[in-house]
């Protein structure tokens, strides 16, 4: 066996210079000048003795052989030269092991699988699928179909083409595939929506590594397969030891897909075990996967637990808070954030504008507000949308309007951001103007906008808007949206039009949850009680669990006093299939009796629940009280609520107000309406003035009445007309009732 040589760093180097200064003879050159130069190539003193043997001996193969003379465009040529790209490459440095003599083309082969990259087929498998195939075929001709490694390339590129049964035929031809091999044909058919077929290539592996496992895993993740995903990651853990960081953060989205607060807990103790919990992108997905559980505790934990933080897991923390409408709490951390020197970035603006807008905070919004323009001519369209949100759900629509000029682009997000905000500030309709001026300027409208104008057009009680709307929605081909056939239920309802709510409902592909509270809310809205139980039952048995919200909705069709043995009925039910129940459930309780003159039933209901901290439940039974004529039970409850010194809001004067009204306390209720009106923290509503109109109609002051109407500080609407009709068809008035008409009529 020859010696072992070893070359120095300088005998290399002059190895190398040669070999780039020697030219390999073309296909065109005559084959003895081919062969002379073979033999200069291999008596060339610079190369190793081992290796001047081996060219050697491939020469006397050459000429002693009886088989045709290879020429340059020949497998063993290639091999050759192969063998040569990888002697330029440095491979052939290392001691070369003749333990026998051999083919020296079978030796050449061999050294080439060390090529770990064939630059011009790797290139070429980069291509189109054309140039693949093409590719393809030339390594079938050049017999290059044993190299694992390219065969690899096919398969990836073919997958990457989503030509699985071409990269098919190229695994069934690899004798023994590598687990790449396999991995690649998993991860190919789960890039064509394939998850079944990859799991029959996973089922069928005898060895997996964490690749294996993450990829089916994500496949599950992202097809909504959380069941699974979670089963799979179990299965992995047993039989494949510890997971790393990538399998973490996918099953942490399934637990938060789920809101499996518990499996999620126990994960985040492997994670700890793992010494994971202090990775950033894990960290992350943990506080994410607690904010969707409403768990901040646990959040800030994992927060806490981090090495370092970056704007995303401050991000998602912030997030945390912003989802539970803990506004304070959330611009606190946005402040403290900047502190620490990590600048905000878009979704970090927009969570905690989000958070601010909900518990309007006004002047920590105008903050954020004078950060975001600084040194910025113009406004980012998502940021710029939810300045408009915060703002209109502040009640300060005026700088709403000011972002939405400044935005300056027509962009659909920025619009329907402006008509909700006119919307949650009874500005219906220059709601309705902005759609018609989006209309104008070609606008791409969506079915966000068409909810809000439908919202807008059912607030002003505009059966004739909102009929031209529909017209658009079935041309724009919206109507099949579950949300848009929602908001359609919803303004048929309200404008009395229950048996075109019934063809929208019918017309619907399927219902959710949503879409049965709705259509409850109409029938209930439409007087028919009985049908709304009915309808609540059907839901049931469709297999539609309820929520808390469908519940409160189906007690309110039944908050009638023909109707009280259907609401005993539900209540009972709500008794044995709810253990815990929220504050819009147990007002809507109390509301129910209250309104249906069961005023015992529900001061019963209203003592057992023991939470009297909550305003929606206050609200609840002083409106019972207002709707039973006992007005005076009514201010006792108000001032036993202002001593347990619970914040009022603007339904609890709506409720104080209409008890003033029936009760005949027109001193009380013209000094509660001035409190609402000059307080900084209570919303003056349209309902308020409609209040006021009922008291001084009952009271006989229609002159006060009508005065009233135009010190309003809203534009007069259906309902305030409508209440000034109402007193003064009671009164006999004829002049004041036909004036008030002519203005209903002018509405639609």
């Amino acid at each position: 066996m020859p010696a072992v040589w070893l070359a120095s760093r300088k005998q290399n180097f002059r190895r190398y210079t040669v070999w780039r200064e020697l030219k390999w003879p073309s296909a065109t050159v005559a084959h003895d000048d081919s062969i002379k130069a073979l033999y200069a190539f291999t008596n060339s003193s610079v190369w190793p003795p081992g290796f001047r043997f081996m060219l050697q001996h491939f020469q006397t193969w050459c000429c002693a052989s009886q088989w045709p003379r290879p020429t340059p465009t020949d497998k063993s040529m290639h091999s050759f030269k192969s063998a040569s790209r990888l002697c330029h490459a440095g491979a052939c440095s290392r001691d070369i092991p003749f333990t026998h003599l051999q083919t020296t083309n079978n030796y050449i082969s061999n050294m080439t699988s060390e090529l770990q990259n064939e630059p011009d087929i790797a290139s070429a498998l980069q291509g189109s699928l054309r140039d693949c195939q093409y590719t393809h075929a030339y390594m079938v001709e050049a017999g290059l179909t044993g190299d694992v490694f390219l065969v690899n390339l096919v398969l990836r590129a073919y997958s990457k083409f989503g030509t699985m049964s071409d990269a098919c035929a190229v695994f069934d031809g690899m004798p023994r595939p590598s687990i790449i091999s396999w991995n690649t044909m998993i991860g190919g058919y789960i890039n064509v929506y394939s998850v079944d077929e990859a799991r029959l290539f996973f089922d069928r592996m005898f060895q997996r590594n964490v690749v294996t496992w993450n990829t089916l895993i994500t496949a599950y993740a992202r097809h909504v397969k959380s069941k699974e995903a979670l089963h799979l990651f179990q299965r992995m853990y047993l039989e494949s030891g510890l997971p790393n960081d990538v399998t973490f953060i996918n099953v942490l989205s399934v637990c938060s897909q789920l809101v499996d607060l518990k499996t999620g807990r126990l994960i985040h103790v492997l994670i700890c075990g793992c010494g994971l919990a202090s990775s950033l992108t894990v960290g992350t997905t943990l506080i994410n996967m607690y904010a969707k559980s409403n768990d901040l505790k646990s959040a800030h934990f994992a927060f806490h637990k981090l090495s370092q933080y970056d704007v995303a897991s401050w991000t998602s923390l912030i997030s945390a808070y912003a989802r539970l409408e803990k506004g304070e709490v959330a611009f606190d951390l946005y402040r403290r954030m900047q502190q620490e020197g990590i600048q905000p970035n878009k979704l970090t603006i927009q969570s905690t504008l989000s958070a601010i807008a909900n518990k309007l905070l006004l002047r920590e919004g105008k903050a954020i507000h004078s950060c975001v323009c600084f040194g910025d001519s113009r406004l980012d369209v998502d940021i710029g949308s939810a300045l408009i949100n915060m703002y209109g759900k502040c009640g300060s629509i005026k700088y709403a309007w000011l972002v939405f000029k400044d935005v300056k682009l027509n962009a659909t997000s920025v619009w329907n951001a402006m008509i909700a905000a006119c919307v949650d500030q009874t500005c219906y309709w220059q709601a309705l103007s902005l759609y018609y001026q989006g209309l104008q300027k070609g606008l791409k409208l969506d079915e966000v906008t068409f909810a809000n104008v439908l919202s807008a057009s059912a607030l002003v009680v505009n059966l004739n808007i909102g009929l031209l709307i529909h017209t658009h929605i079935v041309e724009e081909g919206h109507e099949p949206d579950v949300v848009v056939s929602n908001t359609l239920i919803t303004f048929y309802s309200r404008c009395n039009a229950l048996e075109d709510a019934i063809a929208v409902f019918k017309k619907m592909r399927s219902y959710s949850v949503v879409t049965w509270t709705c259509m409850i809310a109409a029938y209930g809205q439409g007087g028919l009680n009985r049908q709304a139980v009915e309808l609540f039952q059907q839901m049931q048995l469709q297999h539609v669990k309820p929520n808390d919200v469908t519940i409160a909705t189906a007690l309110g069709a039944c908050a009638d006093s023909i109707a009280l043995e259907e609401g005993r009925m539900l209540h009972v039910w709500i008794s044995f299939e709810r253990n815990v129940l929220n504050s819009a459930v147990r007002s809507a309780i109390v509301n129910m009796y209250g309104k249906c003159g069961a005023l015992a039933d529900a001061f019963s209901v209203f003592k057992s629940l023991g939470v009297l901290e909550n305003i929606v439940l206050w609200n609840a039974m002083i409106s019972g009280f207002a709707y039973g004529g006992h007005g005076g039970e009514a201010l006792l409850c108000f001032f036993r609520l202002q001593g347990e010194c619970i914040q009022l809001d603007e339904f609890t004067f709506v409720g104080l107000l209409s008890a003033c009204s029936h009760a005949g306390m027109v001193d009380e209720g013209i000094c509660c309406f001035c409190y609402v009106a000059s307080s900084l923290y209570i919303r003056l509503l349209l309902e308020h003035c409609v209040c006021i109109i009922d008291l001084f109609g009952r009271a006989g002051q229609l002159a006060e009445a009508q005065s009233f109407v135009y010190k309003v500080p809203f534009l007069p609407d259906v309902c305030l007309w409508s209440a000034l009709e109402a007193v003064s068809r009671t009164h006999g008035d004829s002049v004041c009732g036909k004036w008030a008409s002519e203005q209903i009529l002018e509405f639609g």
